[in-house]
């Protein structure tokens, strides 16, 4: 009887520690930057300083560091420039599909625009999901000059637009 007592006591205590250890979170590397990216042509590149896991109902801020072929032109958007004026854009939209090609993207997407007012970061704002999985934040880089031409009032447009596209592992948030 005292083997029962002593057994039923033994196995009650067990389920009772194991019932009540605290279950290990896992963390992960929210400070994590992307990989440099080049561009096809060679004369830009950019970084998304955004980590690649996030937890689902957090909101998250970012920015991609960009450095691209008219920064020799142009490389302070605030001030003043002789030569002409220059916008830096990303158009994005979030999405779990990561092979929507060119024409798709512009045509079948609601598109944010982020702007930037310093040559070399794109600020990212309000990034947030609600559903754990695979997403992208995916969209264009637009680039644009307006070149003043000597002696005359004429303005001559270039614009350079590149693919951008980040990938996200969206995980259970930790309450």
């Amino acid at each position: 009887m005292k083997k029962k007592i002593v057994l039923i006591i033994l196995v009650f205590s067990i389920l009772l520690n194991i019932s009540c250890q605290k279950k290990e979170v896992k963390k992960c590397d929210t400070k994590k930057m992307s990989k440099l990216y080049q561009t096809e042509d060679g004369l830009n590149s950019f970084r998304f300083n955004l980590p690649d896991t996030l937890y689902t109902g957090k909101e998250y801020v970012g920015e991609i560091l960009y450095k691209g072929v008219f920064d020799t032109i142009v490389p302070d958007l605030m001030k003043k420039n002789p030569y002409g004026d220059r916008f830096i854009n990303f158009y994005a939209t979030k999405t779990n599909r990561g092979n929507i090609l060119d024409d798709d993207l512009k045509s079948e997407f609601k598109l944010d625009t982020f702007s930037t007012y310093q040559s070399n970061r794109i600020p990212l704002k309000k990034i947030k999901f609600d559903k754990e999985g695979i997403f992208y934040l995916d969209g264009f880089i637009e680039d644009e000059l307006f070149l003043k031409a000597k002696d005359t009032s004429e303005v001559r447009l270039i614009s350079k637009t590149y693919r951008a596209k980040h990938k996200f592992i969206v995980i259970d948030s930790i309450n």
